[in-house]
């Protein structure tokens, strides 16, 4: 379903180098925030093993976000001074939740990232140089996926599932609510301005006079 929606938005992913470098800063965001959790992990694991390819798997995100970053610039200087070029989503995922269950994700994760830039690498025919950082990009996520199939549980993979259908669930509700919360808010704000302004012409009206019995 979510590959769907990527297909449905090509034409607006590569209209212009501003698009185009503007999707490339998100990818970068997506690789620095997992570099971040990765990190957690190799921290946490008691696994000297799988401690190392925990820091081999956030080398190359670290990595891959400078990549996207530095293409993303070099299509659109502009956007240097964009804070969204260095922001990062911590969700501190491996404390929250456990290795096993990490892993789960990290495997889901890398397997939706792998489709979706092999999606994008097809999808540019005419940007050369992406496609070959994309192609790059591609062999990483190929390992990341294939340790990582080989570590997380089959149940760890099946609970990651239903795990980020609920997260999605949740965000996608919480957008119309946040929409629906600032509109209800204008139109309180609307309806009482009169009787404030209302109230300040009966209150200077009164100023002096003094209290009056009925």
């Amino acid at each position: 379903m979510w590959l769907l929606g990527v297909r449905l938005t090509r034409l607006f992913r590569w209209r212009t180098p501003r698009s185009t470098a503007k999707l490339l800063l998100k990818l970068a965001k997506a690789e620095r925030s997992s570099f971040y959790d990765l990190m957690e992990a190799a921290n946490r694991t008691a696994e000297p093993g799988r401690r190392a390819l925990y820091l081999r798997h956030a080398t190359d995100e670290q990595r891959h976000a400078a990549i996207f970053r530095l293409r993303a610039l070099e299509l659109e200087p502009s956007l240097a001074t964009d804070a969204s070029a260095f922001e990062v989503d911590f969700e501190h995922l491996f404390s929250t939740l456990g290795e096993e269950r990490f892993l789960g994700l990290v495997h889901r994760g890398e397997r939706r990232g792998r489709a979706q830039l092999t999606l994008y690498r097809d999808e540019l025919t005419g940007d050369v140089k992406t496609r070959a950082l994309l192609d790059a990009i591609l062999k990483d996520e190929a390992h990341h996926e294939s340790y990582t199939e080989k570590l997380a549980t089959a149940s760890a993979r099946r609970w990651a599932w239903s795990w980020e259908a609920r997260r999605a669930w949740r965000r996608l509700g919480a957008r119309p609510s946040a929409a629906l919360f600032t509109l209800s808010m204008w139109v309180v704000f609307g309806v009482l301005t009169p009787f404030s302004w209302l109230a300040r012409l009966v209150t200077k009206k009164n100023q002096g006079r003094g209290w009056r019995p009925p």
